[in-house]
């Protein structure tokens, strides 16, 4: 069955040929729409192979709680931050969170940062970008 999704301006958006519903559909939407799963909602409409789909915007205020989750390695906090919409680009003053995970060599953090649509490409205040503080801490630990 085809499955018809529109956003909220009433445009369709993407079609999806799995019959997918929940968690899987946002997944797949994500992938097709190049957006991060915690920023989409699923409404079913009135016609069983019609959906909207709604985009939520991101937040910009727990940009700190976010670095500190990503530092302390608590990854239920941050993934928290990151279901409410926090940026996961923005800076902290001196770090993305991506950064932080980067610099700690935290694997699953950065995975987690990832999905939520971090940015590999953002310097940190000295000009160091994710992959280049990765790189250099798995230097320094051989």
């Amino acid at each position: 069955m085809e499955l018809r999704c529109f956003g909220i301006s009433g445009d369709l958006v993407a079609t999806v040929t799995d019959g997918a519903s929940g968690q899987a559909l946002r997944c797949q939407l994500s992938k097709q729409l190049q957006i991060p799963r915690q920023r989409l909602r699923v409404v079913d409409m009135e016609r069983p192979d019609e959906v909207q789909v709604v985009i939520l915007p991101l937040c910009h205020g727990e940009i700190h709680e976010l670095v500190q989750a990503v530092e302390e390695n608590d990854h239920l906090a941050a993934q928290v931050l990151l279901e409410n919409l926090q940026d996961p680009n923005d800076f902290d003053g001196t770090r993305t969170p991506l950064q932080a995970a980067a610099r700690l060599g935290d694997t699953d953090g950065a995975l987690l940062l990832l999905e939520a649509g971090a940015r590999l490409d953002l310097p940190d205040a000295q000009g160091r970008t994710p992959l280049m503080l990765a790189v250099s801490m798995n230097m320094a630990s051989r």
